[in-house]
């Protein structure tokens, strides 16, 4: 599989910082992490960087698609380091923002509909 998630965490600790992270998944459907780094913020600069020490790390994956929440930060790295990747957005950070966004939880079943539905191959 090809398809790698990645993500932030804010560290709460006193030390503080961010746990930006990346994760695949093998054939049997079991997850488990590529890398990891502990950066100062979460900023253009930081994903840029773990970007590309991932692809340094991981060239064989390639063509891949990395999956992530909208944060501009990771959108704006992956498009510089890794321009031929595709791009997808978490279905669960999606349908939360739907909810927050449009205050109905009726909305999240058509989201929930479109998102697990079938297309035919042309």
């Amino acid at each position: 599989r090809r398809v790698i998630v990645v993500d932030g965490t804010h560290l709460t600790g006193k030390s503080g910082g961010v746990l930006l992270d990346a994760a695949g998944q093998d054939g049997n459907f079991q997850i488990f992490p590529l890398a990891f780094a502990i950066v100062d913020t979460e900023d253009n600069e930081s994903w840029e960087w773990f970007f590309n020490k991932l692809r340094d790390c991981f060239t064989h994956l390639f063509p891949m698609a990395i999956v992530s929440d909208r944060h501009h930060s990771i959108a704006r790295a992956c498009g510089i380091v890794l321009p031929w990747a595709s791009r997808g957005i978490c279905y669960y950070h999606l349908q939360g923002n739907i909810v927050k966004d449009f205050h109905a939880k009726d909305i999240m079943y058509m989201v929930k509909g479109a998102a697990y539905a079938h297309t035919v191959p042309e």
